[in-house]
């Protein structure tokens, strides 16, 4: 699965100036007409986020309950859309968060809506080139790679014995679909 190094990740979201508005069709239709990159470097830029959503998701995940509840308790939805925002605001907002999960606080009255919003048109693009190309294109077997890769790490969060076959299958699935690439 073809991903960015994390500078140039980071200078894309710079460039994206999400901070300056908060508006995730201004940065939509910039990403559609190709602003940041073609299709294949989207995509590339969209496995890349997923890691780095996935490390903030991580940090955060270090609070304590009586800390994370301080504004999680509204709901899942809204801590994904605040983690979003602190992406779309760039490395350093990211960083430290990374750094001390706590200080996510401060940005929960700034976030408006999602930055991960402008990513749908990279998504739609994704299940169109799966659809062209019936899943055999390169693209279209990284993302059911990631896709699997996503299922099996949710599977992980419980006990091992309950899924242990499931985890197999999917295991075996990526298996298969590396060797295609």
């Amino acid at each position: 699965m073809k991903k960015l190094n994390r500078n140039a990740f980071w200078a894309i979201v710079k460039d994206m100036n999400w901070d300056k508005d908060c508006n995730y069709e201004r940065i939509s239709d910039e990403i559609e007409a190709g602003e940041y990159g073609n299709k294949t470097y989207m995509v590339a830029f969209l496995n890349t986020w997923q890691d780095v959503n996935s490390d903030l998701n991580k940090a955060v995940d270090t609070l304590s309950d009586e800390d994370y509840n301080k504004y999680i308790g509204k709901s899942d939805d809204g801590l994904s859309d605040l983690l979003a925002h602190i992406m779309g605001i760039g490395k350093e907002a990211y960083n430290k968060v990374i750094e001390d999960p706590k200080k996510f606080y401060q940005y929960t009255d700034e976030a408006r809506e999602s930055f991960a919003y402008t990513l749908h048109i990279i998504y739609d693009w994704i299940e169109v080139m799966k659809n062209e190309n019936d899943g055999d294109n390169e693209i279209a077997i990284q993302l059911e790679i990631r896709d699997l890769e996503y299922k099996k790490e949710n599977l992980l969060d419980k006990p091992y014995r309950e899924v242990s076959s499931e985890v197999t299958a999917i295991e075996i699935q990526i298996d298969k679909l590396t060797h295609k690439l």
